[in-house]
């Protein structure tokens, strides 16, 4: 497992991340989540969040594990239950994800900011953070911009990034969409 990891193989990265974070590795544990998530290895948000309530950061534990649950995840939705409410400030969480898009920027940065402003009811913000978090390659920032457009009523645009997320790979716009299986052709923006 150990090779496939270091070789970037997403899935070997969480089990290997899994087992490191177990054995009180927290650090060696969130590379490989990172290098996980990179590759677009959605399981891996659950053990991100588990990270992030092992380090504190309750807020940013609680993005993670929507995300996860956002993808049908309910061992990451029970966790979200537990914490909700037992979180570092907002704020905090705010800085973290705009000092993250700074220093080491990967696709995910940007939606999870955005659900950290829709939060604050910021909904503007986490429209634009969402659309380029999809645009990176973040099927669940498309996944929130359609969640948000189809709030605001406008469903003809939620159900065009509804299918951008179902394109990227997110289960729950495939649900979304009336869809079981499959990725359905992309809608150009």
């Amino acid at each position: 497992m150990g090779k496939a990891a270091k070789a970037g193989d997403a899935e070997a990265s969480h089990q290997l991340g899994d087992l490191l974070l177990g054995r009180g590795d927290i650090e060696e544990a969130s590379d490989l989540y990172v290098t996980a998530e990179s590759h677009g290895h959605a399981p891996a948000a659950r053990s991100v969040g588990v990270h992030h309530l092992l380090q504190g950061e309750g807020e940013a534990a609680q993005v993670f594990l929507s995300r996860a649950a956002d993808t049908g995840d309910e061992r990451a939705a029970a966790l979200l239950h537990m914490i909700t409410g037992k979180a570092q400030t907002v704020a905090e969480a705010e800085a973290s994800f705009e000092e993250a898009m700074e220093t080491t920027p990967y696709p995910w940065d940007h939606t999870n900011l955005g659900v950290v402003l829709e939060k604050q009811g910021r909904e503007s913000e986490a429209l634009r953070h969402y659309e380029q978090g999809s645009k990176r390659g973040d099927a669940h920032g498309a996944y929130r911009l359609a969640l948000l457009l189809e709030a605001d009523g406008d469903a003809d645009r939620a159900k065009a990034w509804y299918r951008k997320a179902a394109a990227l790979g997110h289960p729950a716009a495939l649900k979304a969409l009336g869809e079981t299986s499959g990725k359905p052709d992309t809608v150009k923006e």
